[in-house]
């Protein structure tokens, strides 16, 4: 069995991935809009008029990077 703890080295690479999953979790919401094809083949996107009616983003295929620091071996 291997023995493994976050590295509380303060590496920026986790601190932005952290920061980066937790802000579009929380607060970035999308406009509803639809998009639709008019007679002349140029799309037309149309926007809610409310400004309730919006869209979360789904965040959970976005990766989270943490660093993995090896203790040691420990033999049971």
């Amino acid at each position: 069995m291997l023995g493994h703890i976050l590295e509380c080295g303060g590496n920026p690479y986790d601190a932005v991935s952290l920061a980066e999953k937790s802000a579009l979790f929380l607060q970035h919401k999308f406009l509803y809009y639809k998009i639709a094809t008019m007679d002349g083949y140029q799309p037309d996107v149309e926007l809610s008029d409310d400004p309730y009616d919006t869209k979360i983003l789904n965040t959970e295929n976005i990766p989270c990077v943490l660093t993995l620091m090896k203790v040691c071996r420990l033999k049971l």
